[in-house]
């Protein structure tokens, strides 16, 4: 379709929310008063739908045409447009389509974050990480590089829209950060560079330049460019529409041109719509996190051993060398597709990676993970957060973000925090170094199952089957009784399980009542009295310490919180309220 086809359309843009009813993703109401027709003068117009061949028809009436490169290095075609290692879950071949484009002063560019989808047995996946370059030119010496870097050049999976100089050093990065099908528009031409993501700019930037002066290249430009870029992790994704003009573009021009392409990608039927929940009725536990979610290199696979009280179906999408910030970012087109509305639960573990990029502060990540807890409740789910575990050289960085963590996780929104980082063996400072909990690279854990880096009650686990064995017990806590639905026994010796979380217990002779082991526990536990004549005695599992009197006297009620001794030695107690 060329421009003039609908140039007599009236449009408004319109970007909805993170919400099951109301999805994310660009659309185009067509009525009201702002224009659809596109920005006149573009150099070359690429709709990105011809659907086969190694050629890409320019639209524009110049005849720039782009190709597809060759063999290994080529894409391939979507029916919505063109995939770049859109699922790849190794390091491939860097993939790119070369234009004859040499100079221009605005790009605007529709680009779906990649799929990677993980496993719904709960294999997981690792995946390269995108750090796309979306346009970049031929000669690494000079033009500029439209990516998805940001200043520390860390390449997410999601997009950060940045405008890199020639130097590789970033002119202009934007705040906002993207996931799903957006609609990017770089204008470079002018005084001060401006991006703008469907169609709105930032409220802020992080840095905001000029690159006036790297405009013309001595080569050409490529979308994603064909040279190595921030250490051959390759653009992934999809590219459905691209649109260069020759000079710079204003904030309102670049609006009207991203409605224009809005438009062209509404009459699309199998342009991606996030969130696509899903359809099943079986209540979903859904794992998102980096490789210790997923697997140390795919192995290790602790998900698949999930069992709960109530029947859940197990997904994992953890992908190795993940930040925080993509967990939250790229679940409209990942894990919200596992969302079964007011029957999931999403657990998050992030966090490790962040630190090591070495860009990330304690609270910058801890931000990061809290719009996870929003992103859940719009789809329906219930949430679960889980602290940072030992690392080698970065345990001060652990407790940091833990303590951020433990106090502020209820008014983020998260429903329950399940605290590893209460096991000494995963989450004492040092215990990266014990191999009966952890790998030898000092970051991953071994198992999962029977092993002697934990104890849990009576069992012993591996580092990994103390992280499973841990999930379970915060899910069947999250679903276990409650003032409104108690759980009432007669019994002279009460041993407790972890969906026992409000016990009205009346004995017929004095008694005792057994709390759960309180690792990773967080929410606290009522015991009341029902007899008018017999003393309750509570004790603990594991050994672990009970503050306050013990004795729970005929006819009272008491409350039982767990905490965890010391963020650098682990460990925990029940305090009594």
């Amino acid at each position: 379709m060329t421009p003039s086809a609908i140039g007599t359309r009236n449009a408004y843009l319109s970007v909805a929310s993170n919400t099951p009813d109301s999805p994310q993703y660009v659309s185009l109401t067509v009525e009201g008063n702002m224009p659809s027709a596109p920005v006149v003068g573009a150099i070359a117009e690429y709709p990105m739908g011809d659907g086969s061949g190694t050629t890409i028809r320019d639209i524009s009436g110049h005849g720039n045409n782009a190709t597809f490169a060759s063999g290994a290095n080529a894409p391939s075609w979507l029916p919505y447009g063109v995939a770049f290692l859109n699922t790849a879950t190794t390091y491939s071949s860097n993939q790119w389509i070369d234009t004859p484009v040499t100079t221009f002063g605005t790009a605007y560019v529709a680009y779906c974050t990649p799929t990677e989808l993980g496993m719904n047995t709960g294999t997981g996946v690792n995946s390269v990480a995108s750090a796309p370059t979306l346009i970049g030119p031929s000669s690494v010496t000079s033009g500029i590089f439209l990516s998805g870097s940001d200043l520390s050049g860390i390449g997410h999976m999601s997009i950060v829209p940045t405008i890199f100089n020639s130097s590789a050093v970033p002119d202009t990065v934007a705040n906002e950060v993207s996931g799903g099908c957006h609609i990017y528009a770089f204008s470079v031409g002018g005084s001060q560079d401006h991006i703008t993501v469907d169609g709105v700019e930032p409220a802020s930037y992080a840095q905001q330049g000029s690159s006036t002066s790297l405009v013309t290249t001595s080569g050409h430009y490529q979308l994603e460019t064909g040279q190595s870029n921030n250490d051959n992790l390759f653009l992934k994704g999809v590219i459905g529409y691209v649109v260069f003009f020759p000079s710079a573009h204003t904030v309102s021009e670049m609006t009207q041109e991203t409605n224009y392409i809005a438009d062209q990608l509404s009459q699309r039927t199998n342009y991606p719509r996030y969130p696509v929940l899903s359809n099943a009725t079986m209540s979903q536990w859904i794992g998102v996190g980096d490789s210790l979610t997923a697997g140390y290199f795919g192995s290790s696979q602790w998900t698949a051993g999930l069992t709960f009280d109530n029947s859940y179906t197990v997904s994992n999408y953890g992908i190795g060398g993940m930040e925080a910030i993509d967990v939250c970012n790229m679940s409209d087109q990942r894990w919200a597709a596992s969302v079964v509305p007011g029957r999931s639960i999403v657990q998050v573990w992030a966090g490790t990676n962040d630190f090591s990029y070495g860009y990330y502060s304690a609270a910058q990540i801890w931000s990061n993970l809290a719009t996870c807890a929003a992103k859940a409740k719009q789809y329906g789910a219930r949430s679960i957060i889980t602290t940072m575990i030992s690392r080698a050289g970065f345990d001060a960085n652990k407790n940091a973000l833990n303590a951020l963590i433990r106090a502020n996780y209820k008014q983020a929104g998260f429903d329950y925090l399940n605290d590893l980082a209460a096991v000494p063996g995963l989450g004492a400072d040092g215990s990266y170094s014990n191999m009966a909990c952890f790998n030898y690279d000092e970051t991953h854990l071994i198992g999962p199952g029977p092993g002697t880096c934990g104890i849990i009650g009576t069992n012993g686990f591996t580092g990994y089957g103390m992280v499973e064995q841990l999930s379970e017990n915060a899910v069947n806590t999250m679903d276990g009784s409650s003032a409104a639905n108690p759980d009432v026994s007669t019994s002279n010796a009460f041993i407790s399980v972890y969906k026992n979380n409000y016990v009205i217990q009346t004995p017929t002779a004095p008694a005792t009542f057994q709390l759960v082991d309180c690792q990773g526990q967080s929410s606290p536990r009522v015991v009341v009295n029902g007899s008018s004549s017999y003393t309750i005695t509570i004790g603990n599992s594991g050994g672990w310490p009970l503050v306050g009197s013990p004795s729970l006297l005929p006819n009272t009620s008491a409350t039982f919180t767990p905490s965890v001794a010391s963020a650098a030695s682990g460990g925990c107690q029940w305090t009594r309220q």
